[in-house]
């Protein structure tokens, strides 16, 4: 069935570009009106205030919506050219009036953007016969710890297939004994094409609050970072995590106990190794430290920061400031500091020299 959609998918509005294309401003939004074929046609568009796309095509002898173009019955070469010509002008104003983005959804869209400035990670499409797909890659081991797919909702739920619109979601790692309460959240599922417990899809049509998404994703992305060899000789994976220092001094919490509590948003385990990094003005890692204990229950939630989880941690070492710089960090391998990530044998190696 013809939809007005197809042209606008994967693009945002521009709305500084309706007024000069020649739309109108109208209290329900942006209104243009074209006749083509001769002027026996006029294709009528509305653009709303959230950038949704609304139209319909008018038969100007009778002042009426010509409706064969939207039904399965309206074949034959005249109601081809009313197709085509109606076509044309949604690809124009596609072309001229929005913008492309990657992913269907806001929300995907956002979700890409939060990963991109937490981590630095950008996506790859995996597949030749399915170029819309996207993977999110940890950049040490190149495992997935998340896979964006547009497909039909039917294929997640028990709807009609037929009446099923199409959705995107991200399949994403996670414990397999939390299965059944992850699927039991609305907008989440089992994982499409991902047999297994350990897999879930979530859609990205703001069913699940970012917050959640991200949530999942950090800790998709710690088991993908498991893959990796970044260990010390003991078996320990080294973790590099980052601190502000507008939100929390640390230097103040080492200064009254050796162990102190962290956020944790990955998947550290009791024994491991965690370098912290602090931010700006410092920008350098300030402390070698020990995880005795992890994912403790906490609840804390302000403009800043939102924590569920924390790991106590134990002071090892302490780093003068310009002993670990980010520009330190860079020649070691390490670009991005954005969140918890495991360092590179670069790092460990020089490390040992301190």
């Amino acid at each position: 069935m013809f939809s007005e959609k197809e042209p606008f998918l994967r693009r945002v509005v521009r709305p500084d570009a309706l007024e000069p294309f020649g739309f109108v401003q109208t209290p329900d939004g942006y209104r243009y009106a074209e006749p083509f074929l001769d002027g026996a046609f006029r294709a009528e568009i509305l653009i709303d205030e959230a950038g949704d796309v609304y139209g319909s095509v008018v038969d100007c002898d009778l002042e009426e919506e010509y409706l064969p173009i939207r039904t399965e019955a309206g074949v034959g070469a005249f109601v081809g050219s009313v197709r085509e010509g109606y076509q044309a002008i949604l690809s124009r104003i596609a072309a001229q009036c929005f913008m492309e983005e990657p992913f269907i959804f806001p929300q995907t869209n956002r979700i890409t953007l939060a990963l991109e400035r937490r981590y630095g990670d950008r996506f790859d499409h995996p597949f030749r016969t399915a170029k819309t797909y996207a993977a999110f890659r940890h950049p040490d081991t190149r495992k997935w710890y998340g896979l964006v797919m547009d497909i039909k909702r039917s294929l997640l739920t028990k709807e009609p297939a037929e009446a099923a619109p199409k959705v995107e979601v991200v399949n994403l790692k996670i414990d397999p004994d939390r299965f059944g309460a992850l699927t039991a959240i609305p907008g989440i599922f089992p994982a499409y094409h991902m047999k297994r417990p350990e897999w879930i899809s979530v859609l990205l049509d703001d069913t699940v609050p970012d917050e959640t998404v991200l949530e999942l994703l950090d800790r998709s992305r710690s088991f993908a970072a498991r893959g990796g060899k970044k260990t010390s000789q003991d078996g320990r994976t080294n973790w590099i995590v980052p601190g502000n220092p507008r939100y929390y001094d640390v230097d103040a919490a080492f200064a009254k106990s050796e162990e102190i509590l962290w956020k944790q948003s990955s998947d550290v385990r009791i024994g491991d190794i965690v370098y912290l990094y602090v931010g700006a003005p410092v920008s350098a890692v300030r402390y070698r430290c020990e995880a005795v204990a992890v994912n403790l229950p906490y609840a804390y939630d302000d403009p800043n920061v939102c924590i569920r989880r924390v790991m106590r941690i134990r002071r090892l070492k302490t780093y003068a400031p310009d002993a670990l710089p980010f520009s330190k960090l860079c020649e070691l391998g390490i670009r991005a500091v954005r969140g918890p990530r495991t360092v590179t044998a670069a790092f460990l190696e020089y490390e040992k020299s301190l």
